[in-house]
């Protein structure tokens, strides 16, 4: 299956901005479309979006690349928020981690998140996209 990341949209939440850049920077240079890359630092309001069944900011989303740490809420914390709401089945999610967080993984893994990249390695993040969509059980955009 050849996936053209042209036509995917993306949203990348991080409470650092220079990583939001950094991120948003990677994935255009491997084939996401600027428009299409969506940068969020505040993941407590687009929980209190989901929770309220307030999908405004995730229209037409196919992939969330979420921090694992942040201040008001962890990754982990955001995707049962989406998994409440609905959406965990219906949007991609990749959990970006530090590369001291193998706990973090394993208790990542119970709560059903399957794709993770570290922030060290985003030249992975083509690699890591790819198969996950190859996984995920809905179709492609």
């Amino acid at each position: 299956m050849n996936i053209k990341f042209s036509k995917i949209k993306v949203l990348v939440i991080d409470d650092e901005v220079g990583q939001l850049g950094k991120i948003a920077r990677k994935l255009i240079q491997i084939g996401f479309r600027e428009e299409n890359v969506i940068q969020k630092k505040e993941a407590k309001r687009l929980a209190r979006q989901l929770k309220n069944f307030d999908f405004s900011d995730f229209k037409k989303i196919d992939i969330i690349i979420c921090d694992s740490r942040m201040p008001r809420i962890s990754g982990m914390e955001f995707f049962k928020t989406m998994e409440e709401a609905g959406k965990s089945k219906k949007i991609l999610f990749v959990l970006m981690l530090g590369n001291n967080e193998n706990d973090a993984r394993e208790e990542a893994k119970k709560v059903g998140i399957e794709n993770f990249i570290l922030k060290s390695d985003l030249d992975s993040l083509s690699r890591v996209i790819s198969e996950a969509f190859r996984n995920f059980k809905i179709g492609l955009p």
